[in-house]
């Protein structure tokens, strides 16, 4: 079902709603869907796995309606996805909005000791699996009156104080940044809008295993990923084509000022004052 929305102060309000969500079971992934569904929307989820105090508190959510529909799949395959796109298929025409969160933080290491073999199985997953999934659930989301899909970036992407040891993880992040920006001008004929979030840091096994073994998080460090929500919550009541192709932070942009420069939205950040485009 194509979603019915109205407008009202500008703002636009979604009746019906798919959502997919790569990594649902992951940490941010997790909180996303739960935001969704509490707002009764639909929400396909993939992940490798999924622990059962999970799937039981996702599948609360279906107490009155079929809400919550989850696959177990390997993204880095595109035979599973397929199977996956088939299954989702089966439940609806259509999907408004595709949320890559999907990623593995792969070896902590110095470059000449990481295998290529290591820097493969990052990018299958960080970066291939992305395309996998945009490939082949276009079809559905063609279908919407509104298309959305939102990369998750990490990794120190706009920043200039990257980490070492972690060459595969960022510069997957960072080659997902530029696909977001590329097809952002290969799919405006198709009316379809693409963007990069960068979620800043979170209480998640994936930023722990990232950080480095002697810095602390933090001090009065927002890590609930509540700030990501906010945002995409703030992204669906505009008119959100002016952001295509934009990379943001959940953390330093703010959606009432995409009027005032539609520029500072690049993430592209020597700091968070200063910008470079």
């Amino acid at each position: 079902m194509s979603p019915v929305f109205f407008c009202y102060n500008s703002m636009i309000y979604y009746k019906y709603m798919s959502i997919l969500i790569t990594g649902v079971t992951g940490t941010l992934g997790t909180i996303l869907a739960e935001y969704f569904l509490k707002k009764k929307k639909k929400v396909f989820g993939c992940s490798k796995k999924i622990s059962p105090h999970k799937r039981k508190k996702f599948e609360s959510f279906n107490a009155n309606n079929k809400l919550f529909f989850y696959n177990s799949i390997d993204i880095r395959k595109i035979t599973e996805i397929k199977k996956w796109y088939k299954n989702v298929k089966g439940k609806t025409n259509s999907i408004e909005m595709i949320i890559n969160c999907a990623a593995v933080p792969g070896e902590v290491n110095s470059f000449f000791k990481i295998t290529n073999q290591v820097w493969k199985d990052i990018y299958d997953t960080n970066f291939f699996g992305v395309i996998n999934t945009i490939n082949i659930f276009f079809p559905l989301l063609k279908n919407s009156d509104k298309k959305l899909i939102i990369n998750i970036l990490g990794g120190g992407v706009g920043w200039h104080n990257l980490s070492k040891y972690k060459s595969p993880y960022i510069t997957s992040k960072f080659a997902l940044a530029g696909l977001t920006e590329c097809l952002a001008k290969e799919f405006k004929k198709d009316d379809l809008t693409i963007l990069g979030i960068f979620p800043g840091p979170m209480d998640s096994k994936l930023r722990n295993k990232l950080l480095d073994k002697n810095k602390a998080f933090e001090e009065n460090q927002d890590l609930s990923g509540n700030s990501t929500v906010n945002l995409i919550e703030s992204i669906l009541k505009i008119n959100f084509k002016e952001l295509t192709g934009k990379l943001l932070s959940s953390r330093f942009d703010k959606i009432e000022n995409t009027k005032k420069s539609g520029s500072l939205f690049t993430l592209r950040r020597i700091d968070n004052k200063t910008y470079y485009f």
